[in-house]
């Protein structure tokens, strides 16, 4: 309805409506993911790949890759929480908490006797992550699966390098 053009007998909050919808949306479909990309970009977000054409090329950034992995419900590098503190002024806070590595969670010593362990969650976890892929028709091509190694490389070291189990950063 609100892509039809004006007709006579259109109310006049049909008519407003169809007009903040043209002004806000592209109609014809031509620019309308370039202007968004380039107000995500920016705005500081980053790159947003579905709005690049031929994205399944891509390789995979940091941005996208964490958001993936939150959508899946495993955490990521960092994961920003706000809530209000119940005081008496109810202020809202914000918690970033640095997440635990994906896989090496308690040992990531490469000399570990769960070594065999530890490589079998690596190899579900990689499992998980191309199938997610895969759902999205992301065409599987050795850089995405470099990306992936990658990931597991950053989590192994991640892991030796923060041996501390939850950090949070308050920011009033």
């Amino acid at each position: 309805i609100l892509e039809e053009p004006n007709y006579g007998n259109d109310t006049d909050s049909l008519q407003k409506t169809k007009q903040v919808y043209k002004s806000c949306i592209d109609v014809d479909h031509e620019s309308s993911a370039q202007h968004l990309l380039e107000v995500l970009s920016s705005m500081g977000i980053g790159e947003w790949p579905l709005l690049i054409p031929d994205w399944r090329e891509c390789r995979l950034d940091l941005e996208w890759r964490m958001a993936k992995l939150n959508a899946i419900g495993m955490s990521s590098l960092i994961r920003l929480q706000t809530f209000f503190k119940q005081d008496a002024e109810y202020r809202l806070e914000a918690v970033m908490r640095i997440a635990r590595p994906l896989v090496f969670v308690n040992d990531c010593s490469d000399e570990s006797a769960n070594s065999s362990v530890i490589l079998e969650k690596v190899v579900e976890h990689r499992k998980a992550l191309i199938t997610v892929l895969e759902l999205l028709d992301v065409n599987i091509t050795d850089a995405v699966e470099a990306d992936i190694d990658d990931l597991f490389i950053f989590d192994h070291d991640f892991c030796n390098a923060t041996q501390v189990r939850n950090r949070y950063l308050i920011l009033v």
